[in-house]
């Protein structure tokens, strides 16, 4: 079996820096791959460091291969959960403007309502409970189920698509 060190090293301290040093390309090509952002990618690379520091005496009895698909999937795991409380934090600062504060007439508002009607099923749903009925977001994660946090994202998204569909209408959305 081969080992990646030809000497053990002396200290823990030797031993992250030489296994650092060695992957830290590597594991921030996956941060990367995964967060396509270079400083969410340098966060998942610390957090990966912290974990990586707290298992170093089983890591040194990793073969180069094991060890190869531990830090893999360690940066590949804590890449998505630095993305996912990047998303959260986005998601719960964006202020919720009403779309239909741009649409200055009845017949506008008949006409949002109208396109939110013809989007996909689950767009539809979330838009017309948030904009048309004026659910809370608590009030529509009770009804669907989810948390607060993915409803907010979900109506993030649907928001989002139905800004692009008002601008291909015409309408001028700021």
């Amino acid at each position: 079996m081969f080992r990646l060190f030809r000497q053990k090293p002396k200290t823990d301290s030797e031993y992250f820096t030489e296994l650092f040093t060695r992957y830290e390309k590597r594991m921030y090509s996956i941060a990367f791959r995964y967060t396509s952002s270079s400083e969410l990618a340098e966060d998942a690379i610390q957090e990966a460091g912290l974990k990586i520091m707290r298992q170093l005496d089983r890591l040194r009895g990793f073969s180069t291969d094991e060890l190869e698909r531990w830090l893999r999937v360690l940066v590949k795991n804590t890449a998505l959960n630095v993305l996912r409380r990047e998303r959260k934090y986005i998601a719960a600062q964006e202020p919720e403007e009403p779309i239909y504060d741009h649409i200055e007439s009845q017949s506008g508002f008949n006409d949002l309502v109208s396109l939110i009607r013809s989007m996909p099923e689950g767009m539809r749903e979330l838009l017309e409970m948030r904009f048309v009925l004026e659910y809370t977001n608590k009030e529509i994660a009770e009804y669907l189920g989810i948390s607060e946090n993915a409803v907010a994202a979900r109506i993030h998204r649907a928001r989002a698509k139905l800004i692009e569909v008002l601008r291909k209408e015409g309408y001028d959305y700021e």
